[in-house]
């Protein structure tokens, strides 16, 4: 059976306010989420396994943070590095 290939993509406008660093990865994390969910509900109603390399996902929009911010680090990264978390939300 051949596969075919998934591209998601999502607009996001994170939380503009420089001490809301928290906000934004809270957004970050609901967005990793809802698109997770989506991949799972797709594979399901197809009745496939879900491949991620068949899947792939772009996120554009204004991130409001700076490149090594928290909220951008979630998201590229999956995780946020040792101290960033607590950094987060300071």
């Amino acid at each position: 059976m051949q596969r075919s290939t998934v591209i998601y993509v999502a607009n996001v406008h994170l939380e503009g306010h420089p001490t809301m660093v928290a906000k934004r990865v809270q957004q970050v994390d609901s967005l990793v989420t809802s698109l997770q969910r989506q991949q799972q509900s797709r594979a399901r109603a197809a009745g496939v396994e879900w491949h991620p390399d068949d899947e792939h996902v772009i996120v554009c929009g204004d991130f409001n943070c700076e490149e090594r911010g928290a909220a951008l680090q979630l998201l590229v990264q999956g995780r946020l590095a040792a101290g960033m978390f607590l950094h987060a939300y300071m």
